[in-house]
């Protein structure tokens, strides 16, 4: 049997585990439990009041059977147990209890549940119970997640379970395979602390442990294995190759006697640095991370001067049309004399130069083997956009004031290198807050004293209609749902307020967008409704409010993007996200993250704490959600990760001395 056919034997035996993302039996034993029901321990005695517990197995005798009330309307299944003296203990099910109720029929006189125990006016009962077959009993049971519609928990154990044995040393052949850069066995062990604990044993403790800290430590364990699955590949990203051709480059600060203001210490040093990885002859990677304001033009446009100065070829991705046009103006308009031109889907020339500034238009046009690829805004590309125009000579140089998660951890784990800009020539105090339906009056006066003296006020709402109304989280708590509106509406509330001074702004309205731009620049408009268009590329220099609503649905990044729309030169300005429904308590500490900083770099590294790194291959274009390691149902935390990539570098560079 060939080994492709063969595969497809093996993912067929599969069954509904592949819901869980399994596909090979090898698998089996990285799919882990969440927890663990701790069965060890049995209560068989109800005379007195028993401390309430987040779970609990009983056991007794169950008299009569159990009967279903609706008071309330929702219906609710409530019986007895009964210990050796006859004192009882409640037990109450919430929902369709027909499948319990079956079960507990064909159950003997004694049953034992498993479920929380609470205490109720001095009574015990137990909430959410399930039946505990007799071969689990003086075990800990591990608890799997399940797929609603497709498999339960339940079902996901017995099937994990009735394979566990058989698979595991076909994962531990995996698990040697696929980190073999990082050594055998031995050296495995070393870095992972597991000397004298073979890796089976860590397999099957992983799932069916003698104790709860024996199965967290041997988790722990895979999870630092995953975790070096995840630094070997950004290691694999990490080009070994040689250009074909080197570059003579001038010195650069020549051209920075055009710039019309001083450069700061770390815009010199990123210049300084960038063009001393394409010195180096080796393709590079860099990221100039620059808060908002800092002055990441500046320095790409000095690199990309000193490319083309010394005879090399240049392409510039930025996001849109209004951005690629601002940026090719300020380089013309710095340096008449370099050969740069414009493209984009509404201007195009035959290109000639050496540089080419544009809009995603420059990757249907042949620009050959470039010197030097640089993508501002990178969160606004795909991978393979931003690498389509590397050839085997490129360098890449990407800018961002907020890193996705995945770049941010190839940063972190040493994959890509990073030049820091924190320094803005214009100092700005801008002051964030979170504000709830009840503080829309204080939030709505802020807005009016903005206006009051004489300055503008942006309101960006994430809809253009109100057919696409955000509905309130799912989790969060109840309360009557408060109807914003579409930026449309909310441009025909302030309009009716302030009759001339609001204008609207959304992706369809990208033709008016001068006008309407213009407008507020020049002081005939005051406030500016619109979605997330506005998230990059717009200056505004009065801006100096903006309100976010229904901030709760963008990501920490794009709002930071926002954030960076105020005060572009200089001064006070505020930050407000308005909540207008209730959020999930997560929701609120991951908006948090804006009150606590106004650093970019930072929110990023928050931001991927949060939604998780994405996959760091090489060919990877998922940006951020669970890392995409090798184990399933368990991501790998950032310390855990952290603490690996220091071992791995202790003991690279012991070797090395």
């Amino acid at each position: 049997m060939g080994a492709e056919q063969q595969n497809k034997g093996q993912k067929e035996q599969m069954g509904r585990l592949k819901s869980m993302g399994l596909t090979l039996p090898y698998q089996i034993p990285l799919l882990l439990p969440d927890s663990w029901d701790d069965l060890t321990r049995v209560v068989d005695s109800f005379g007195t009041t028993l401390p309430p517990a987040p779970s609990c197995a009983v056991t007794g005798r169950l008299k009569n059977a159990p009967s279903v009330r609706f008071d309330g309307g929702a219906p609710r299944l409530v019986g007895y147990l009964y210990d050796d003296q006859d004192n009882r203990i409640g037990f109450m099910a919430f929902g369709d209890t027909r499948a319990f109720q079956e079960a507990l029929q064909s159950q003997p006189d004694r049953v034992t549940l498993f479920g929380q125990l609470e205490v109720f006016n001095g009574h015990n009962w137990l909430k959410t119970p399930t039946i505990v077959p007799e071969n689990w009993l003086g075990r800990l049971r591990p608890r799997y997640r399940g797929k609603t519609g497709v498999i339960t928990p339940d079902t996901v154990r017995e099937r994990v379970l009735s394979r566990l044995t058989e698979t595991i040393s076909s994962t531990v052949e995996f698990l040697l395979q696929k980190l073999a850069q990082f050594g055998g066995r031995n050296h495995l062990a070393e870095l992972v602390g597991t000397k004298g604990v073979d890796l089976e044993t860590i397999l099957y403790q992983a799932h069916l442990p003698r104790t709860v800290q024996i199965g967290e430590a041997a988790q722990e364990v895979l999870q630092r294995l995953a975790a070096l699955g995840t630094i070997a590949l950004a290691s694999a990203g990490k080009t070994a190759r040689v250009c074909t051709r080197r570059l003579n480059l001038p010195d650069w600060h020549a051209r920075s006697k055009s710039i019309p203001f001083p450069l700061t210490d770390e815009q010199e040093q990123a210049v300084t640095d960038a063009l001393a990885d394409i010195a180096s002859g080796i393709p590079s990677h860099r990221i100039i991370s620059a808060d908002v304001g800092a002055g990441k033009t500046v320095v790409f446009a000095l690199v990309a001067a000193a490319v083309v100065d010394a005879g090399g070829t240049v392409a510039c991705m930025l996001p849109n049309q209004g951005l690629a046009m601002q940026v090719f103006e300020e380089i013309t308009a710095w340096w008449p004399d370099l050969p740069v031109q414009l493209l984009t889907g509404s201007h195009k020339e035959d290109l000639c130069g050496s540089m080419v500034v544009g809009t995603s238009a420059v990757l249907f046009e042949d620009l050959g083997d470039l010197d030097l690829v640089i993508v501002d805004e990178l969160q606004k590309s795909s991978r393979a956009q931003r690498e389509q125009l590397v050839g085997p000579n490129t360098h890449l140089l990407e800018a961002t004031a907020t890193c996705i998660p995945r770049s941010q951890a190839l940063i972190r784990y040493g994959a890509v290198k990073v030049s820091r800009l924190t320094k803005t020539h214009t100092p700005k105090e801008i002051h964030t807050r979170i504000w709830s339906r009840d503080e829309w009056p204080a939030l709505f006066a802020g807005v009016k004293e903005t206006l009051s003296q004489g300055d503008q006020v942006l309101m960006v709402y994430p809809l253009r209609e109100k057919a696409d109304e955000p509905k309130p989280e799912t989790g969060a708590p109840r309360q009557k749902k408060q109807e914003m509106g579409s930026a449309a509406e909310v441009f025909a509330k302030w309009e009716k307020m302030f009759p001339g001074q609001v204008r609207l702004l959304h992706g369809e309205k990208k033709d008016e967008m001068k006008e309407v731009l213009d407008d507020m620049r020049s002081g005939r408009a005051s406030i500016l409704c619109a979605t997330t268009v506005v998230e990059v590329g717009i200056t505004i220099p009065n801006l100096r409010r903006v309100v976010v609503v229904h901030p709760e649905r963008h990501g920490a990044s794009t709002l930071h993007q926002i954030r960076g729309r105020l005060c572009r030169k200089g001064g006070v300005g505020h930050f407000d996200m308005f909540l207008p429904n209730p959020v999930k308590e997560a929701t609120r500490e991951r908006l948090q993250v804006l009150v606590q900083t106004t650093d970019g770099f930072k929110v990023a590294e928050l931001d991927m704490m949060n939604r998780g790194i994405g996959d760091l291959s090489a060919t990877s274009d998922r940006q951020s959600g669970a890392d995409m390691t090798f184990l399933f149902g368990k991501p790998v935390s950032i310390p855990i990760l952290d603490e690996m990539i220091r071992r791995v570098n202790s003991i690279e560079k012991g070797a090395n001395e």
